[in-house]
């Protein structure tokens, strides 16, 4: 009589979500390098790549927070900004010419995908 395989037993609810939550850091490291590249690779110490590092912790940003994560000027966090938008990766919000708003629209696209998957699974 062949042994019948045991099944695995299914993961806790707290091992499921810690793998999800390193599935969804994958995948916003690799979203950060896709920029990377669109960006031409810029500079270790250029404000846009600075600015990629600190964008899934500050996904709204606005010139003065660009400036308190990265220590950078004004001038220099403006510039990136700009390029983050001239490259799709950020979005303005608002119009006016100061006080501008940008988001990163892909990086909430990630959470929304990740939520759904959860919920998805836990169904």
């Amino acid at each position: 009589m062949a042994a019948q395989a045991a099944e695995p037993p299914a993961d806790p609810p707290a091992t499921r979500a810690a793998i999800q939550a390193e599935q969804l850091a994958d995948r916003i490291e690799q979203r950060q390098s896709a920029w990377l590249d669109r960006l031409g690779r810029p500079r270790r110490d250029a404000a846009v790549r600075q600015l990629v590092s600190v964008l899934p912790q500050q996904p709204v940003i606005d010139v003065a927070t660009a400036q308190r994560l990265t220590g950078k000027s004004h001038v220099a966090v403006g510039r990136a900004l700009q390029q983050l938008e001239r490259t799709g990766v950020l979005n303005r919000l608002s119009e006016r010419k100061w006080g501008r708003v940008w988001e990163c629209d892909e990086l909430f696209a990630l959470v929304e995908s990740f939520e759904k998957s959860v919920r998805t699974r836990q169904q």
